[in-house]
């Protein structure tokens, strides 16, 4: 059973990924998302690494569309948080998501910005990715300032798959609770 904080940064996440903040997500959601994301790294509508990022973020629409909406063209809030609370049930099941999560993750990094392949999670980066979600940037540096407990300047797979943990999680003390900005 999700916590009231899971719920709280669950809904953080849904809301990030509502581009058009209608409180349900359509295949819309993530194709505006491929545009935003594509003009905050620079990368020209033309291009085959957009056509690969739009394809990319598809790919999740129908995975998260069948797997939380039950096939229907759109997720409501209840349906993505019983997707979770269910996915949760199980520390392998948890485990196996966020691995996936953060693979597309890198992949997507690596597709926008392939002069940093491979280098992690930097402010850059960060920012970048709160500017295609439609974030605050000033919160999304006291985010990534709060989750780089090493204080390195950059989130490496490990650290980005102990902050996943963490959001996830039901610590209310834990610097990945701050993933997609305040809760």
């Amino acid at each position: 059973m999700l916590t009231d904080l899971q719920k709280r940064k669950l809904m953080r996440m849904f809301n990030a990924f509502d581009h058009d903040r209608d409180g349900i997500l359509e295949q819309q959601d993530f194709e505006s998302f491929a545009v935003n994301l594509a003009r905050a790294f620079n990368v020209e509508a033309d291009s085959s690494t957009y056509s690969q990022l739009q394809q990319a973020l598809l790919d999740h629409w129908r995975q998260l569309q069948e797997q939380a909406g039950s096939g229907q063209d759109q997720v409501d809030p209840e349906s993505w948080l019983r997707f979770y609370d269910t996915l949760f049930s199980t520390p392998e099941s948890t485990s196996a998501y966020l691995n996936g999560y953060l693979d597309g993750f890198y992949a997507l990094w690596d597709l926008v910005d392939p002069a940093a392949a491979g280098q992690g999670t930097t402010l850059q980066r960060f920012k970048g990715m709160y500017r295609a979600y439609g974030l605050d940037e000033a919160v999304g540096e006291e985010a990534f300032r709060r989750m780089d407990t090493n204080g390195n300047g950059v989130l490496d797979r490990s650290e980005m798959y102990q902050r996943a943990m963490e959001f996830f999680g039901s610590d209310p003390d834990a610097p990945g609770n701050w993933l997609f900005g305040s809760y």
